[in-house]
């Protein structure tokens, strides 16, 4: 499997980074990169999940979608979901 260097994203609803990283590492990330507010953070908070980017044809640009693990065109991140 290929490896991802921990680089977090935000989007409206979550932050992310490709790769399945440790929770520990994924959060002080987070702490530094991002404008979330991580004061009640916890490592069950982050998850490891598989997505797919797919063409949203309605509004345009490309929406992430759950996937399952490995399949065509998915790949694995970690991720923390509004808490």
């Amino acid at each position: 499997m290929r490896d991802y260097a921990l680089e977090v994203e935000e989007l409206e609803e979550c932050v992310y980074s490709r790769g399945h990283h440790s929770p520990a590492q994924f959060i002080d990330h987070m702490e530094a990169e991002t404008t979330w507010d991580c004061a009640d953070l916890e490592a069950e908070h982050v998850k490891h999940e598989w997505w797919r980017i797919v063409p949203n044809r309605l509004e345009g640009g490309c929406d992430y979608v759950g996937a399952k693990p490995e399949s065509r065109g998915s790949f694995p991140v970690t991720v923390v979901h509004e808490w």
